[in-house]
């Protein structure tokens, strides 16, 4: 397999050298035994070599001399980067990377094949040893990204952060705030993807580079919890437990970042015995946090709503089913596995708390409906049609009606049929049979005119008659003849046409 892709990485840098070396990530792996998927490699050519000129379209443009090519081996992609020396020589080169296990290299004979190491930071005994180090503390400095990376293997291969390397991150870990936001993101995606994510997190804020990376998390770092629920650890603990827990319930990327953050507004609305509303405020912070580290919109947003369902009664199968048609069947699972993780978390033996009872009996009611197609009868049933044929004009006021029909439903999934639609729009927006047709107790009339503005309807009946009530669903206000006129004169510009 080597020998195949250092035939094709010859092909691809098709020039006359003698020797090339592979750094980084593939020297490491193949120590390890892992695969790996990029390949990058170091021509012995200063950076305006014929080679960098010629393939300068296909260069990164935030790193000078790079060249990104493809590779196939035996129907296998790699990625493959290929740059000139940074420094004078190799070893120099490699002296001036984040990691000494990044800092290995197979120098490889273009004629022979044959393979040559170099290891002068002494990479292999630190893979031997499952140590992170960093060879000088000047790497750091120079590239503050790599303190965050260095955290990032940690996640990943869940090796120790050598004593030195972890010193000299405490002391420039300001100088992260001078990383561009784009690698902010991509260096968190891989950590909160690795397997030790919740280490390498605890050991982030230990040096403090959590705080200064993200200044919200700080107070979450030093508030112990004060409710009966919890047991005094803090925030921080908490929620690295929860992430723990989406960790071995293998939930994708968006739980959990949302672990980590979901409880990031306790310490700001504890009132001494409450946290109200913690998860509200807790979306508004986060999605400033995550667009300020460059996430991409759907990503926050998938977050948002995570962190928004978290907290919900458990008694109640109308809250079940609102989640579920507004997040769909296999968001509504992973939402399950999410809300598990957050209460076991808090207590290890809440799968023997009624309270657990209660939210298994309202999962399993969901699912049986689900079952049975409640949801597409729903969808199908409930929508902008049904308002059209009764004689609505679509606008404004149809969310207000859909959105009471759905929660009806919600709470009575059983009566879910057009008949009892429409007898549920007929007593509450007070009509027989289409919408011009006004009946109120014993008063009949025919509607000649309806504004809407917020959830109150202001309108005109043929008899003139004033008249004033109000539905499940909104305000009525009907006005003298004269008095509409007058009305409409003034706030028409400000409402839209109900009817």
């Amino acid at each position: 397999m080597m020998e195949q892709i250092i035939n094709e990485i010859i092909k691809a840098i098709n020039c006359k050298i003698n020797h090339f070396y592979i750094v980084g990530g593939m020297p490491r792996d193949l120590i390890l035994k892992k695969e790996s998927n990029d390949v990058d490699i170091i021509l012995p050519v200063p950076r305006d070599h014929p080679f960098f000129t010629i393939n300068k379209k296909r260069q990164i443009k935030k790193s000078i001399g790079t060249v990104l090519k493809k590779i196939i081996v035996n129907g296998k992609s790699f990625k493959c980067e290929i740059n000139p020396l940074q420094k004078e020589d190799i070893e120099k080169d490699l002296e001036s990377r984040d990691l000494t296990i990044n800092s290995i290299a197979y120098k490889v004979d273009i004629m022979s094949k044959k393979l040559e190491i170099f290891d002068p930071c002494g990479g292999i005994n630190d893979l031997i040893n499952h140590k992170l180090r960093c060879y000088q503390e000047n790497n750091l400095a120079e590239d503050p990204i790599r303190m965050l990376r260095i955290y990032r293997f940690q996640s990943l291969l869940n090796f120790d952060i050598d004593t030195y390397t972890a010193i000299s991150i405490s002391k420039h870990h300001a100088k992260i705030n001078d990383a561009p936001k784009e690698m902010l993101y991509e260096e968190l995606s891989k950590l909160f993807s690795g397997t030790y994510c919740v280490k390498a997190f605890r050991n982030m804020a230990t040096s403090g580079l959590l705080s200064e990376m993200i200044p919200e998390m700080d107070p979450v770092i030093n508030f112990l919890h004060q409710d009966p629920y919890h047991h005094h650890e803090s925030v921080f603990e908490h929620s690295l437990q929860v992430l723990e827990n989406c960790v071995q319930k293998n939930l994708s990327l968006e739980y959990r970042v949302a672990a980590f953050f979901h409880d990031i507004s306790k310490p700001s609305v504890f009132d001494g015995k409450h946290y109200i509303k913690h998860e509200t405020k807790g979306v508004k912070v986060t999605k400033n946090i995550l667009s300020r580290m460059r996430f991409p919109n759907d990503f926050i947003n998938n977050v948002s709503r995570i962190i928004d369902y978290h907290m919900m009664a458990f008694n109640s199968h109308k809250k079940f089913f609102e989640m579920r048609y507004n997040i769909g069947e296999d968001k509504f699972k992973d939402q399950i596995q999410f809300i598990e993780a957050d209460k076991m978390a808090t207590n290890q033996f809440w799968n023997q708390t009624q309270a657990f009872q209660d939210f298994v009996m309202n999962v399993n009611i969901v699912t049986r409906y689900d079952d049975c197609g409640f949801f597409e009868r729903l969808e199908k049933l409930v929508n902008g049609k049904i308002l059209l044929k009764i004689g609505l004009k679509s606008g404004p006021g149809f969310q207000n009606c859909l959105d009471y029909l759905k929660k009806y439903f919600f709470k009575k999934p059983d009566r879910l049929s057009e008949r009892n639609i429409i007898k549920l729009l007929e007593q509450n927006l007070f009509f027989i049979g289409h919408y011009s047709h006004f009946k109120h107790g014993i008063l009949q009339s025919k509607r000649i005119r309806e504004y809407i503005k917020g959830q109150v309807i202001y309108g005109l009946l043929e008899e003139g008659v004033e008249l004033s009530f109000k539905s499940g669903i909104f305000y009525f206000n009907y006005f003298s003849k004269g008095e509409f006129i007058s009305w409409e004169k003034e706030n028409r510009k400000y409402c839209c046409l109900f009817y």
